[in-house]
């Protein structure tokens, strides 16, 4: 069923706003808010601060949630300056901190704070011991710059959610001071017949701590995952409200190679998805659908379907010249659409539907 999963990665971010940027206008419609002023500090060597810095406060700001003020200045974290900032993130190597700017920075996310760390975040600051305590792990070593994969190991979380595993050219970092019961391992790699965290979550007095190993360069910052889970890392230590589950269903539910149980039960083991209607004109196919997908309400017509159920999204499990017609009918409802292979049986159709 994993072979899915860029299907449904793909639609709920049709659905539900453009890579996290947005959100659907269901959850939009009628809420205004002020973007919230982020913090980044950045600075040490080795590593393109400035440019990565750039792209971080491009991609963030992209969503319109927050502003982001990039400096090399550490006092900034003393604490009559960090109070105006709600989130802090840290990109940046060596160094020390003063202890007012280290009482600022901690008093920040105990009061409930947030945080994030990039990369050398771990290795930055490395004397300041409340520092390497909150960000919960300290710089080991690092391999080559090389290209290596990520495996997603919590696809619950909604930082780390709907993610397949992802390859990325970057500086393989490894970690001293690390223990894993106090935090929440989002994401792996392996080095030297060894698994690493690559991504984590703690929570830190009333605040929340997201740290993420990636980011030596800028082919890690442009990476469409690694910029997926530093925003939603960003979002999750704000305490951002999770969208509700998007509402699901097929038009299709035959016995024939059960391709809408696999769609229904691949979108209900994707976090984001609930199944909540089938459309199908045998009946004893629809009391199947309802024994075998919990919670699912079946129709025998889809203008039933439509008129009746609150589904938002279609998959479309039946033949091929059937397709064009049901796909413009639920567009023309307001539903999203997902369609079997193949999207239509004439070019004039696939015009229609587009």
């Amino acid at each position: 069923m994993r072979r899915f999963g860029f299907l449904y990665t793909s639609v709920l971010q049709a659905a539900m706003g453009a890579g996290d940027a947005g959100g659907s206008k269901r959850f939009r419609k009628g809420y205004v808010m002020a973007a919230k002023k982020v913090l980044m500090i950045i600075g040490g060597e080795w590593h393109p601060w400035e440019s990565c810095a750039d792209i971080f406060k491009e991609f963030v700001e992209a969503t319109g949630r927050y502003r982001v003020d990039v400096t090399r200045d550490q006092n900034a974290l003393k604490a009559g300056s960090i109070g105006k900032y709600k989130a802090v993130v840290v990109y940046a190597q060596g160094g020390e901190l003063t202890p007012q700017q280290q009482a600022g920075l901690l008093g920040f996310v105990k009061k409930g704070g947030a945080f994030v760390g990039l990369h050398s975040a771990t290795a930055c600051w490395r004397k300041n011991a409340g520092y390497i305590e909150m960000i919960g792990g300290e710089f080991k070593g690092h391999g080559p710059v090389m290209e290596f994969p990520v495996t997603i190991t919590d696809a619950a979380h909604p930082i780390s959610a709907r993610i397949p595993q992802f390859s990325v050219v970057d500086e393989f970092y490894t970690l001293d001071r690390f223990d894993p019961k106090a935090v929440q391992v989002l994401a792996t790699a392996q080095w030297r017949n060894a698994i690493h965290p690559m991504a984590y979550t703690k929570e830190y007095g009333d605040g929340r701590v997201f740290y993420l190993a990636l980011g030596h360069d800028e082919r890690a910052f442009r990476h469409p995952s690694f910029q997926k889970l530093a925003l939603r890392g960003l979002d999750w230590t704000l305490r951002r409200p999770q969208p509700k589950p998007l509402k699901v269903g097929t038009i299709g539910y035959s016995d024939l190679f059960s391709m809408g149980k696999l769609h229904l039960t691949s979108l209900r083991d994707s976090a984001g998805f609930e199944p909540v209607a089938v459309c199908e004109l045998v009946e004893r196919h629809r009391k199947r659908a309802e024994e075998e997908i919990p919670g699912v309400k079946s129709y025998s017509s889809v203008k039933q379907m439509l008129n009746k159920s609150d589904v938002e999204l279609l998959v479309i499990v039946t033949e091929h010249n059937k397709h064009a017609q049901l796909a413009i009918q639920c567009l023309g409802a307001g539903r999203h659409v997902v369609t079997e292979k193949p999207f239509s049986v004439t070019v004039k159709e696939a015009d229609a539907m587009i």
